[in-house]
């Protein structure tokens, strides 16, 4: 979104009117905007309507990469158990579009918001539901298509470190049962 900045602009209303309800917040604004486009005496040109529009559609498309990360997220019993607020989730696909860079820091924080006594298979469980909803991700959020790759790439290596510790782990029990 490398224009007027949909994501800024969305995270102003959720800071704003909360995360419960930014849809709303969204829904308003597009009867809003179409009800005013359909006055007969319209507030701005239609140039004007045409930037709206523009950023109306970027803020829908965000809200839909959203939902569809989400319901991948808050379907999967790991997250259930484990970070099942909403709200953590939706900073987080946040942070990912606007600052793709520090992907490797989010999934470490992710893993750190786990219990103490965690497993390596729950760790990777994790990992495997973000990176599945990272697939999900359209390549319009971000400002060019390697972002997206890259912090696909990012969950793929993390995956593969907790996933060769778990088998660690697993040998290392099976050897103490000996």
């Amino acid at each position: 979104m490398a224009e007027d900045d949909a994501v800024d602009t969305y995270v102003e209303w959720i800071g704003s009117y909360g995360y419960q309800n930014r849809m709303l917040v969204t829904k308003f604004i597009k009867e809003t905007l179409f009800s005013d486009i359909n006055a007969l005496d319209a507030s701005c040109s239609s140039l004007e309507f045409g930037m709206f529009l523009n950023k109306l559609s970027q803020l829908l498309s965000l809200q839909s990469a959203e939902a569809l990360f989400l319901k991948t997220l808050m379907n999967n019993p790991i997250i259930k158990k484990f970070i099942s607020a909403e709200d953590y989730w939706i900073f987080f696909l946040i942070s990912l579009i606007k600052f793709p860079e520090t992907a490797e820091e989010l999934l470490k924080n992710a893993l750190v918001t786990l219990p103490a006594d965690a497993n390596y298979k729950d760790k990777t469980l994790l990992l495997k539901a973000i990176y599945s909803g990272c697939t999900n991700l359209p390549f319009s959020l971000f400002i060019n298509n390697e972002q997206l790759l890259e912090i696909r790439e990012c969950c793929k290596q993390a995956i593969k470190v907790t996933f060769a510790a778990e088998i660690f782990d697993t040998q290392n029990s099976n050897k103490k049962q000996k």
